[in-house]
């Protein structure tokens, strides 16, 4: 879903750590801001307007801890020609914007027999790269997971507890872009994620998750003819999770100084596209949060316009 930007996003802010080293951020790429009218955001100009770069240039830049990307792992050469070579991807964005090699390290265990480990789609190679420019030295392990146990909200619950524990087992933050609303999970397999975001929570680990894609209602499948539901998704719902909306950023193209943000939506035929938020019909508010009776969604909110993540495409 498009609003995994601003959780990886979110993500990476979440692992931020203190290091001995200063690491100042590069200068803008010309060929972006020459383009008449730019289309994007430069990574400078990106972290500037959320305050990273003075982070950066203190040292806090993500060295020693690892964020994991839960992605869906694809099999050769029959994938769209979207796919790519993910580690081309983030060399040209590394060579263009003048960050350091990316630490990046792939998991296959639960991918499936036959995945090619480093073909990545755009959602993957988005996540990624925009976790590698707000924490440029942190580690990125990509959780490669078999797309069949990410398809419906029953195999999704059933390897959640399995997908989890292999990520804590691995990072520090855990970033997550699958959601189904609330009504496709029967109790007892809600109550299997919780248990297993209490895991990762025990363990110290940050779990964040996309909010969704469709505003107030939740994203429609195929099994329910499409049709949209009041609702918010888990796992993104669940009081564990640190669930990210997304936004529209508006800041200088060129300096990076911060304008004003709006809540993401845009339209997309017949229909249209927004930072899904509400209240859970399963989860009672929790203490850290001061409105309404089911617990809010979502908690924090960040740039989700895919445009800015493709600037040196």
């Amino acid at each position: 879903m498009i609003n995994t930007l601003s959780a990886a996003l979110l993500a990476a802010s979440a692992l931020l750590t203190p290091s001995t080293t200063s690491t100042a951020a590069a200068a803008p790429a010309p060929d972006c801001l020459t383009q008449a009218p730019p289309t994007c955001y430069t990574p400078r100009a990106f972290l500037t307007a959320y305050g990273v770069r003075p982070l950066l240039e203190h040292g806090i830049d993500g060295r020693g801890t690892t964020v994991v990307l839960i992605e869906e792992a694809h099999h050769g050469p029959s994938q769209p020609v979207e796919m790519t070579d993910i580690r081309t991807d983030l060399a040209d964005l590394d060579s263009r914007f003048g960050l350091p090699p990316a630490r990046i390290k792939i998991t296959t265990t639960l991918a499936g027999p036959g995945a090619a480990p480093w073909l990545a789609d755009t959602e993957e190679v988005l996540d990624t790269e925009i976790v590698h420019a707000v924490a440029p030295h942190a580690t990125i392990r990509e959780l490669l997971v078999n797309p069949a146990d990410l398809a419906t909200p029953g195999r999704l619950a059933t390897v959640f507890g399995t997908v989890v524990r292999l990520a804590v087992s691995q990072g520090d933050v855990i970033s997550l872009s699958g959601s189904f609303g609330e009504h496709y999970f029967t109790r007892a397999e809600s109550a299997h994620m919780h248990a297993a975001l209490q895991y990762a929570a025990d363990h110290h680990a940050t779990f964040v998750a996309a909010s969704g894609d469709f505003g107030a209602a939740s994203d429609p499948q195929p099994w329910s003819s499409f049709v949209p539901v009041k609702e918010v998704s888990l796992p993104a719902s669940d009081p564990l999770v640190l669930s990210a909306g997304g936004t529209s950023l508006t800041a200088d193209r060129t300096t990076g100084a911060y304008i004003s943000e709006t809540a993401w939506n845009m339209p997309s035929g017949g229909n249209p596209l927004a930072s899904a938020g509400g209240f859970s019909n399963l989860f009672a508010r929790p203490g850290y949060q001061d409105l309404g009776t089911g617990r809010g969604v979502p908690d924090v909110a960040a740039d989700a316009a895919r445009r800015d993540a493709e600037c040196h495409d």
